[in-house]
């Protein structure tokens, strides 16, 4: 066969579909779970120079072009098409995919296509008559493409916070109750259930990463959120767990292509990643250097474009935020952090204020803070009580107080981690009930801009005569 210098692209390109993922044994030779046969062995030889495909279990092989044959359906390979048949002997480049679209193609040398799965809609470049060969590079479109795309709407994952193909942060102090929340989410995401007031209008795979808690307190805390769940256990897949208590070499970092490559190959067809915490899962580099951000975001930014969404699980830092680089926020749609109320002693336990620091889909009272309280019941479970009200009083209580106090509102705004429109409305109600009196604004000291100012000025002041 005609060496192929693409064909060392054609195979990590399916590494995701590819059962347990491409290992290299060597440079240029990778080993991985044969796709077209039912089977945990390793069978599946791949020379990456040569683009020849081999598995010892099924008998399967072939070349490069015969691989993405069978992918697609083709019985055995075989192309009766003899426009295809010729093109087999031509030289193959990387297949074109975008699983946005849902199409799959598979593009020559020439630019000719070969093979299109369905798609709900066309390709850039399709429409006009003209194939283009898709080599890896940027491509643009124009804005009449991009306004004729029928695009999928995005659906909720949890309403109304969490959507499909989105990226997400949780963020809180240590010992507020940020693992308990983001274990309830994603149950209540595998289930198709309720929690936190927030609902999961039908079930969703979950990949839960834990990276620091012992597998007894993880096993103690699911029993009793599951006593609260009216539905049964959901189906194997839809909630799996990657704990460290059961992990040889420890647990993968998420911050270097290894640890990304060890989680890729058992996200299989997860459609939301939870992943809890960053700092335990990101353990190379600093987490205020926004360098030391740039590989987890490619790894989140890819597997959105997948069409799955990501859950981060974060420390807050000093200033109340998530802590560490701000180059984090750029990418996510929703950060909620948790905070300790005013009144908070520890015999309360996990009671905290869900604040919603940004929002890419949430408006009205659907955005205002609220409080949760995780109380335990007379049978050793556990059960959340929710004040919407309570959240929202609070924090006018609070801007009222603060007002009072004769702070100004961009300072009350960004003690309480809110908008300004927020504490200007609060204000102006508080007005209106003749809480507070409205404060006239400072009339700014008048600026000497001249040689006759500075007379003025010094003959306007006292002389001061020392004996």
């Amino acid at each position: 066969m005609k060496k192929n210098s693409n064909s060392k692209d054609f195979y990590p390109y399916y590494k995701n579909e590819l059962k347990g993922g491409l290992i290299f044994v060597e440079e240029m030779s990778a080993v991985s779970r044969c796709p077209f046969h039912v089977g945990r062995g390793y069978g599946l030889k791949v020379d990456v120079c040569t683009g020849y495909f081999e598995c010892s279990e099924c008998g399967k092989s072939g070349t490069v072009g015969e691989f993405h044959g069978l992918r697609l359906g083709m019985d055995d390979g075989e192309v009766k098409d003899p426009s295809v048949a010729d093109a087999m002997k031509r030289e193959v480049l990387l297949p074109c995919r975008n699983d946005q679209l849902g199409a799959v193609r598979l593009v020559w040398s020439d630019g000719s296509i070969i093979e299109s799965k369905s798609s709900a809609v066309e390709t850039p470049g399709q429409a006009d008559g003209k194939n283009q060969a898709h080599d890896g590079k940027c491509r643009t479109l124009t804005l009449s493409e991009m306004l004729s795309l029928e695009l999928p709407p995005r659906e909720y994952l949890l309403y109304p916070i969490l959507q499909t193909q989105s990226v997400s942060m949780l963020h809180a102090w240590r010992g507020i109750g940020k693992t308990h929340v983001a274990l309830g989410m994603g149950v209540a995401m595998g289930v198709g259930g309720d929690f936190l007031g927030w609902n999961a209008p039908k079930q969703r795979k979950v990949l839960y990463i834990d990276g620091e808690m012992s597998a007894r307190d993880l096993q103690q805390r699911l029993v009793s959120i599951m006593k609260n769940v009216p539905k049964s256990l959901p189906a194997d897949d839809y909630f799996r767990i990657l704990t460290p208590d059961f992990q040889r070499s420890g647990m993968p970092d998420l911050a270097t292509r290894e640890g990304q490559a060890e989680i890729d190959e058992i996200i299989r067809d997860a459609e939301v990643i939870i992943i809890d915490n960053l700092s335990c899962m990101c353990r190379n580099g600093r987490e205020n250097e926004s360098e030391s951000w740039v590989h987890m975001q490619e790894w989140v930014l890819r597997h959105r474009a997948q069409g799955r969404s990501i859950l981060l699980v974060h420390h807050s830092g000093k200033n109340g935020t998530q802590r560490g680089t701000s180059k984090r926020e750029d990418v996510l749609d929703t950060v909620i952090g948790l905070r300790k109320p005013d009144d908070y002693v520890p015999s309360m336990g996990a009671c905290f204020e869900v604040h919603y620091e940004k929002l890419r889909a949430l408006y009205g009272k659907d955005a205002d803070p609220f409080r949760a309280q995780l109380l335990a019941d007379e049978d050793g479970g556990a059960f959340w009580v929710v004040n919407r009200e309570m959240g929202s009083q609070d924090t006018s209580e609070q801007i009222v107080r603060m007002l009072q106090e004769g702070k100004n509102q961009s300072d009350i705004a960004r003690e309480l981690g809110v908008d300004k429109s927020t504490v200007s409305r609060h204000a102006k109600k508080a007005i209106a009930e003749g809480r507070i009196e409205k404060r006239e604004p400072v009339k700014k000291p008048s600026v000497v801009t001249s040689i006759e100012d500075v007379r003025k000025t010094y003959q306007s002041q006292p002389v001061i005569r020392k004996n």
